[in-house]
C-alpha cells in the first residue's frame, strides 16, 4: 500500500479550547505528518483528539531515491489530489470495518495548549460516504462495468441446460466406420512424344547424315569412273569406307542443289580420300592452270602426307575421261619465301602495247632511293627480264591445288604478287577444331574476305550446277561451338558423322585395344618401356612383314620435288636435331630385313611430352635395349628438319625404322600405315590429345594397340577422365561396346620377390645400367652445350 497522509480531526462542536493558565506563545498549529501501514489505520471517526499534545513527526524511511527536501515536501502536498483508485476503496471499507469492531476511546489532553480543530473537509465526506455503500450496489456495478461477458457466461449455461435435457431423448450417435483402403491415385501423365518445334543447334547440325562405320562400296558404284578405280586399287585403295560412301555422293558433280560439306569421324576412317578424290576430278576437266583448290593443315607434315594422297589422285585421273593432270603445291615454310613464291608463281609474255608504254615510262623514272615503296621492289626484283616489245610480263599461277599452313597463306595472300584467290572453287579445313579454335594470324577472316570476291564464270564448276567456293570442313574432334561454325561462312552446310556418334564426340576406333601399365617407381619408368619393347606382347598385329608391307607403298610417292631439295634451306633447323640427323644417317648402314625382324618383328611409335624428352628417350633406349636396336630407333620432334622428318617418315615406311620416338608433333592426321603399336610414354594433356595420339594405329579397318605408362601421381586422372571407371568419373572418350582399358605388368616374374619390393621389380644390376646411361647422356649434353 502506499503511505497516504490523513489530516488530524478536528473537535465536535467545533468548540474552542480552554485557555490554559499559563500564558504560552500563540504560535500556528502544525499538522503532524503521519506515517502508517494497513495494520496500523486508526479510524477517523474519533470525536476528539489530544490538542495539548507537543506535536510528534515521524520520521518517514528513506526513499531509495535521492531527493531533497523541498522536493519530498512537495511530493506529500501533492499526494492527497490524485485520483482514488478502486484499491483505495477497497482499503477503506476494511478500515472502517476494523474501527467498528473496537471499542471507542476517548483520549485526555494533557497538553497545557488547546487548540481549536478543523472543520473536516468535504473530501472526506464524499469518502465515507463512499466507504458507506452497501455490498449489493458495489456488485450492481461489477455486473453494469462486466455486463456483456455475464451475458455470454447465461448464455453458455443456458445452452449446456438445453442440451443436457436433450441427451435423455436423442441417442447417442454412432462412431462413424472409415475404409482403410489405398487412397485413389492420379491418373498416370502421358508424355509427349512429340518433336519441339525448335532447335537450339542448326538443323544441319542437330540432324545429321549417319552411316556405319562397317559400310564398304566400291569406288564404281559412287560416281568414280572405272578406269580411276582400277589406278586407285593399285595405290591401295580398293573400296570406300563409311565416310566416303557418305560424303563422295554430296561432293561429287549431280543434279540436286548442293552445298558445303562437314565431315566428323574418327581418326583413320578415311576423311583426306573423302575430299581430294572429288576435288582432283573436278579440277582435272579444267583446260587452263589456276588456283582453284585450297587446303589448309595446321602441321608440315599432314602438308606432305596429304601431298601424297593429291598427287597419287592425279595420277589416277589424269588419262580418264581425257582430263589433265592437276599440279599439285606446298608452301610450308619449309624453304626461304622467295623460292617458295616462284614454285607457285610463275610469269608470261602477255600482248599489252598500253601496258608495255607505261612499263618504259616507269623505266625512265628515277628510283627514289629515299621511298621504300613495295611496288618499285617487286618491280626491281621481278623486272629482271626485259619483256617483248609490245608485251608486259604476267604473273600466273602454276599449280591447280595449294596446300599450305594458315600462316603461309596469309603471307603470300599479302605478298606475293599476282597470287589471287579469284578462281578458288575448293576451300578445304582439315583439323578444324584445332585451326578454328587458334586462328593463325587471323587466316579465315583474310581468306572469306578474298574468297567474296566474284568474277562472273570464275567459279563455275564445270560438270556441276555449283557456283561460288566450295567448303570442306573436317575433323576427328569436331567442335560444336556455334560461334567458331559461323566463322567459316557456310552455304547450305550438311554434316556426316557415324553411326552411334555426333558431332564433338571423342571416338576411338572399334579395332583398337587399349592397355595401362602401372608405374610404381617413377625413376625407374625407362626400364618399364625397355621391358615392354622386349616382351611378348611386342608382336605383329595384322600378320604380314613390316618391310614387305611398306616398300610398295613407299615406291608410289612420286611427289618428292617439292621437299627433296629442302634439306640445305630449312629454316627452322635447330642443334637439337644433330642426334637425329646422326641417327637417320645410320640407318643407311645395309642391314637385312631378317636381322631386324628377329630383334624387333613388330612396330612401334612411342609419345613424349616435349621435343626434349623425345631426344632424351631415343638416345636412353639405344644405350638400354640390346645393341641390335640401336639402328631401328629414330627421332621426330618440331625442331627437327624437314628433309630430316621425311626421311625419318619414309624410312618407317619402309621397315628400316622399327621404334620412332616422336612429341605430339606426329599425333595429328599422320598415317603410318604399317604401324601396330602406340605408347603412351608421357600421360596427354587432353582426353583431345589421347584420341589423336592412339588413333595413328587401328587406321582404315586395321587392328592395333595402345599402351600407357601410367605413374601412381596420374592414376586418378587417367581412369576417371580417359577410361571413365571411379567414383565421380566424367569422361567424355567414346568406346566401342565391350571395349574398355586392361591393366597389364610387364615386370612380373623377372626377379626375385625381394628385390621386386625394393627396387619396383628389377634387380640391382639393371638400376646399376640405368644409372650408367643417365650419366653418359649427362656426359653427352655437356659436351653438347
Amino acid at each position: 500500500m502506499y503511505n497516504r497522509y490523513i489530516p488530524p480531526p478536528k473537535p465536535a462542536g467545533g468548540a474552542a479550547a480552554p485557555a490554559s493558565s499559563q500564558p504560552v506563545s500563540q504560535a500556528p498549529a502544525q499538522p503532524a505528518r503521519i506515517v502508517f501501514g494497513d495494520d496500523d489505520f486508526v479510524a477517523n471517526t474519533q470525536s476528539k483528539t489530544v490538542a495539548d499534545e507537543p506535536v510528534q513527526q515521524v520520521e518517514e524511511p528513506k526513499s531509495k531515491s535521492k531527493k531533497s527536501k523541498k522536493q519530498r515536501d512537495t511530493d506529500d502536498a501533492e499526494e492527497p489530489r490524485r485520483k482514488k483508485t478502486k484499491t483505495d476503496d477497497n482499503d477503506d471499507e476494511q478500515q472502517q470495518q476494523k474501527d467498528e469492531a473496537q471499542p471507542e476511546t476517548t483520549t485526555t489532553d494533557t497538553s497545557p495548549i488547546n487548540k481549536e480543530p478543523k472543520k473536516p473537509k468535504r473530501e472526506k465526506k464524499k469518502k465515507e460516504s463512499v466507504l458507506e455503500k452497501p455490498a449489493d450496489l458495489d456488485d450492481d456495478h461489477i455486473r453494469q462495468r462486466h455486463r456483456s461477458v455475464f451475458e455470454k457466461v447465461e448464455k453458455a449455461l443456458k445452452l449446456k441446460e438445453l442440451q443436457g435435457d436433450g441427451k435423455e431423448d436423442t441417442p447417442e450417435p454412432e462412431e462413424p466406420v472409415y475404409d482403410l483402403g489405398p487412397l485413389p491415385q492420379p491418373a498416370p501423365v502421358v508424355v509427349d512424344s512429340s518433336k519441339l518445334t525448335y532447335e537450339t543447334l542448326p538443323p544441319w547440325l542437330a540432324n545429321p547424315i549417319r552411316v556405319t562405320a562397317e559400310t564398304r562400296k566400291p569406288f564404281t558404284e559412287l560416281g568414280i569412273s572405272a578406269e580411276a578405280a582400277k589406278i586407285l586399287a593399285t595405290k591401295g585403295f580398293k573400296d570406300a569406307f563409311a565416310v566416303q560412301t557418305a560424303a563422295l555422293p554430296l561432293l561429287l558433280p549431280n543434279p540436286d542443289l548442293q552445298g558445303d560439306v562437314v565431315v566428323a569421324a574418327p581418326t583413320g576412317s578415311g576423311k583426306t580420300l573423302a575430299y581430294v578424290l572429288p576435288m582432283v576430278q573436278d579440277i582435272a576437266l579444267s583446260q587452263t592452270t589456276k588456283l582453284r583448290g585450297v587446303i589448309v593443315l595446321p602441321t608440315r607434315d599432314l602438308v606432305q602426307q596429304v601431298q601424297q594422297a593429291c598427287e597419287a589422285c592425279a595420277a589416277a585421273f589424269a588419262g580418264s575421261s581425257g582430263g589433265k593432270r592437276v599440279k599439285v603445291g606446298t608452301a610450308m615454310g619449309n624453304r626461304p619465301f622467295k623460292e617458295e613464291q616462284g614454285v607457285i608463281m610463275g610469269t608470261e609474255q602477255k600482248y599489252d602495247p598500253k601496258g608495255y608504254q607505261k612499263w618504259l615510262e616507269r623505266q625512265k623514272q628515277l628510283v627514289d632511293l629515299d621511298g621504300d615503296s613495295e611496288q618499285e621492289e617487286e618491280e626491281l626484283d621481278l623486272q629482271l627480264k626485259r619483256p617483248l616489245p609490245y608485251h608486259v610480263i604476267q604473273h600466273v599461277p602454276k599449280v591447280d591445288i595449294l596446300i599450305c599452313t594458315p600462316g603461309r597463306l596469309v603471307e603470300h595472300i599479302t605478298k606475293t604478287k599476282g597470287f589471287t584467290l579469284d578462281y578458288v572453287r575448293w576451300l578445304v579445313v582439315d583439323e578444324a577444331d584445332k585451326l578454328l579454335a587458334q586462328d593463325f594470324q587471323q587466316w579465315l577472316d583474310v581468306a572469306n574476305e578474298k574468297l567474296a570476291i566474284s568474277k562472273p564464270g570464275a567459279r563455275d564448276f564445270a560438270a556441276n550446277n555449283k557456283t561460288g567456293p566450295r567448303k570442306v570442313i573436317l575433323s576427328a574432334t569436331m567442335t560444336r561451338d556455334i560461334t567458331l561454325l559461323n566463322g567459316l561462312k557456310l552455304s547450305r552446310p550438311k554434316l556426316v558423322v557415324l553411326e552411334g556418334a555426333k558431332a564433338g564426340d571423342l571416338a576411338i576406333p572399334a579395332t583398337l585395344k587399349e592397355y595401362a601399365i602401372k608405374i610404381t617407381e617413377p625413376s625407374l619408368k625407362p626400364l618399364y618401356l625397355v621391358d615392354l619393347l622386349q616382351s611378348k606382347y611386342m608382336v605383329p598385329i595384322n600378320g604380314e612383314d613390316v618391310a614387305a608391307g611398306s616398300e610398295s607403298s613407299s615406291s608410289s610417292s612420286d611427289s618428292s620435288s617439292d621437299s627433296s631439295s629442302d634439306s640445305d634451306s630449312d629454316s627452322d633447323s635447330d642443334s637439337e636435331a644433330e642426334p637425329t640427323t646422326r641417327k637417320a644417317k645410320s640407318v643407311s648402314k645395309p642391314t637385312t630385313s631378317k636381322a631386324k625382324a628377329a630383334a624387333f618383328p613388330t612396330t612401334a611409335l612411342i609419345f613424349t611430352a616435349s621435343n626434349q624428352s623425345a631426344l632424351r628417350l631415343s638416345r636412353l633406349l639405344s644405350l638400354l635395349l640390346p645393341p641390335s636396336f640401336a639402328p631401328l630407333i629414330g627421332t621426330l620432334t618440331s625442331s627437327t628438319k624437314t628433309s630430316v622428318r621425311l626421311r625419318t617418315l619414309r624410312a618407317f615406311s619402309s621397315g628400316k625404322l622399327r621404334i620412332l620416338v616422336a612429341s605430339d608433333l606426329v599425333s595429328r592426321g599422320i598415317d603410318l600405315s604399317n604401324l601396330d603399336h602406340v605408347i603412351n610414354y608421357d600421360l596427354p594433356l587432353s582426353e583431345t590429345s589421347y584420341v589423336h595420339r592412339v588413333g595413328r594405329t587401328a587406321r582404315a579397318g586395321r587392328e592395333g594397340k595402345a599402351w600407357t605408362l601410367v605413374e601412381f601421381a596420374e592414376a586418378r586422372r587417367f581412369w576417371r577422365e580417359f577410361v571413365g571407371e571411379g567414383q565421380g568419373a566424367v569422361c567424355n572418350v567414346k568406346r566401342a561396346e565391350g571395349r574398355t582399358v586392361e591393366r597389364v605388368r610387364v615386370t612380373e616374374g623377372m626377379d626375385e620377390e625381394g628385390e621386386k619390393k625394393k627396387n619396383g621389380g628389377f634387380g640391382e644390376e639393371r638400376v646399376k645400367e640405368l644409372e650408367k646411361a643417365l650419366e653418359v647422356l649427362r656426359v653427352e649434353a655437356t659436351k653438347r652445350w
